[in-house]
């Protein structure tokens, strides 16, 4: 990203970049799907995020199984460039216009669970071999349960008449930004326990 660029010109982002190899590429304002923001904790010291420009065809990265090619990067925004790209993008976009719900704490259940599982396997290995000392991968999740729970609390949504909103993370904050007209399909599924709480 040596040099990075990215200049407005009509309905058209020019972007440019590279050290040794230049690159060069334009990138048409109705290709863009949705705009996602990601922060890690370095980032938080030094007050940077980073855009991703999802297109179509492309996914957001978050466990998409149609994921042509990754997603074009706006690295280091500091926030007024955040905010400015974000103003040309979308306009009419007012984030507090958005009414956020945070996910059920079912959501937290089967991180543990899922935790809990995992650390199933050697617990059980050890205890075969007569090594007690193998319940202590149990408390494993117990450490980790505090964070799933901070995992369900910071994932959150929300819509307007026009933007859908996502946001999320744990140690990388991220918040995906989308125009509604411009989704193309919902994919929904629930597991045994899901269809008996009717979630």
């Amino acid at each position: 990203f040596y040099g990075f660029t990215l200049t407005p010109a009509d309905d058209v982002y020019h972007i440019k970049h590279g050290l040794i190899e230049r690159h060069e590429r334009n990138l048409p304002l109705s290709k863009i799907q949705s705009f996602k923001v990601q922060q890690s904790i370095t980032g938080r010291w030094v007050k940077r995020t980073v855009g991703k420009i999802i297109q179509a065809g492309q996914g957001t990265g978050e466990g998409d199984f149609n994921i042509r090619k990754k997603a074009e990067l706006l690295p280091g925004l500091d926030r007024e460039s955040l905010n400015r790209f974000q103003a040309n993008l979308y306009p009419d976009f007012e984030p507090s216009s958005v009414q956020l719900r945070t996910v059920l704490k079912g959501y937290a259940y089967l991180l543990i669970g899922i935790w809990t599982a995992i650390f199933a396997i050697p617990t059980v290995g050890n205890l075969i071999a007569g090594h007690v000392f193998g319940l202590l991968f149990l408390a494993i999740p117990l450490a980790l349960a505090p964070l799933c729970f901070k995992a369900q609390r910071n994932l959150r949504y929300g819509l307007n008449a026009d933007y859908g909103v996502v946001m999320g993370g744990l140690f990388t904050r991220w918040r995906l930004v989308f125009p509604l007209y411009k989704v193309q399909n919902i994919s929904l599924s629930q597991n045994p326990m899901q269809r008996r709480k009717g979630t």
